[in-house]
């Protein structure tokens, strides 16, 4: 067997045992090699995917495209960013993969019903088709105007991309989840007259209820300190009292503690309209 020492390992020699003649070589190291990100395993690549996809992307539209955006948490504080994906079309197996993770953990948020409905119109079916998980934000629809049959359809409009939302949703064949945000203060009163007004929470908590049927998970993110036990009553009574429960979240440093009100295992009872 050869004693001839290996270049790539290093020998430990006391400093006193060193010649003064002696030039000390640097130490020595296998150079990298380069490999394809493919090569790697499965799960590996889907665990890479999983860093570098956002949990939340937000959708706008503009020249018929779709723009996907997100924050970036830096020292200068919260920085939107725009996802480019024109990188994942360099490799048909590298492209797949990427949009596989994005739907499969990303939710799309949508800040209204009628940008939520412009946006998918963007996307082909195949692609609304296999997202999973949606976010809308239902801003002042108590002061949407009640529809009837004399309405003036220019008045229409907030009440009818409601009700589109909700039939587009239910078209969705993969979604899970929905997460829905609502303030309890913008649900005032829609009926003329005070005597025969719903209360706000009661308002609020119909429209959600329109957000729930069987198989869908619906999340609705409240601060504990408004959350209304009228607003919770009127979901039990929509969507069955085993249906809806409380689920605790980390304290939110603006809002103070959360709470995620869950709607599963929906049966609706009754309707908005009556």
């Amino acid at each position: 067997m050869s004693t001839r020492l290996s270049p790539y390992y290093p020998v430990l020699v006391p400093r006193n045992e060193v010649p003064s003649s002696a030039k000390l070589a640097p130490f020595a190291t296998r150079p990298a090699q380069p490999f394809r990100f493919l090569d790697l395993p499965a799960e590996i690549r889907r665990y890479i995917y999983d860093l570098w996809i956002p949990s939340f992307l937000h959708v706008s539209t503009g020249c018929g495209r779709v723009r996907l955006q997100y924050f970036t948490d830096t020292r200068e504080g919260l920085i939107f960013q725009t996802l480019s994906v024109r990188p994942f079309f360099l490799n048909r197996q590298f492209y797949h993969e990427f949009w596989y993770s994005l739907f499969a953990r990303t939710t799309w948020c949508f800040s209204n019903p009628d940008l939520l409905l412009s946006a998918l119109e963007c996307l082909s079916n195949p692609m609304v088709d296999r997202i999973r998980h949606v976010s809308v934000r239902l801003g002042e629809y108590g002061r949407w105007p009640k529809v009837r049959s004399n309405t003036p359809s220019k008045d229409r409009s907030h009440s009818f991309d409601f009700r589109s939302a909700v039939q587009t949703l239910r078209h969705m064949d993969q979604l899970q989840t929905l997460l829905i945000y609502i303030n309890l203060a913008d649900f005032g009163y829609v009926r003329a007259n005070p005597w025969t007004a719903l209360p706000a929470n009661t308002i609020a908590a119909n429209c959600v209820a329109d957000f729930t049927w069987s198989g869908l998970v619906t999340r609705v993110p409240f601060a504990r300190s408004v959350l209304d036990q009228e607003f919770i009553r009127t979901l039990k009574f929509r969507c069955g009292e085993a249906s809806v429960s409380l689920v605790p979240k980390p304290e939110d440093r603006y809002a103070g503690q959360m709470v995620d009100v869950v709607i599963s295992q929906c049966a609706v009872v009754g309707s908005m309209e009556a």
